[in-house]
């Protein structure tokens, strides 16, 4: 949640053509969950009470468990940048064609849908997951940085 605030804090509210930036949250476990819709960044994205101050309640509160969605979260990031799901040519009105995916996890996806479309089956938490595939073709011209946080040490 540390690394979602520093995110927030650092998007620029106020840009020069006059386009707000928008920023919404996912958080994912065996599903995706949408914690905050796309929201306009301003100077009280921050706030006590605010969306983006629930969202990051919401998680907290939630705790970490289940299993690693990662392909569920990417389907439903992409949904809400370019609605029905598919930014492939996608542009709305007023709209900033540039579009990101910052994604936070702590492990290795381990449950349908997959990034990985070949290789043995997954599906339980114990396994990395292959096949059914996610339509990275979807999020075509949408910037995705991933970052990883956990331990070196294997879980059991």
């Amino acid at each position: 949640v540390a690394a979602m605030d520093l995110f927030g804090d650092l998007l620029e509210n106020g840009r020069s053509d006059g386009i707000p930036n928008r920023i919404g949250v996912v958080s994912y476990s065996d599903t995706a969950t949408v914690n905050m819709a796309l929201t306009n960044v301003d100077a009280n994205l921050r706030n006590p009470g605010s969306p983006f101050d629930n969202a990051k309640t919401a998680i907290t509160s939630g705790g970490p468990g289940g299993c690693t969605g990662i392909g569920a979260a990417l389907q439903q990031a992409g949904a809400m940048l370019c609605p029905p799901g598919d930014c492939q040519g996608f542009s709305a009105p007023g709209d900033n064609d540039r579009k990101g995916i910052l994604l936070l996890t702590d492990g290795v996806e381990n449950v349908a849908p997959c990034l990985q479309p070949a290789g043995p089956a997954g599906g339980s938490c114990s396994s990395q997951c292959f096949g059914a595939a996610v339509d990275l073709n979807k999020l075509e011209f949408t910037q995705l940085v991933a970052v990883g946080f956990g331990s070196t040490t294997p879980r059991s």
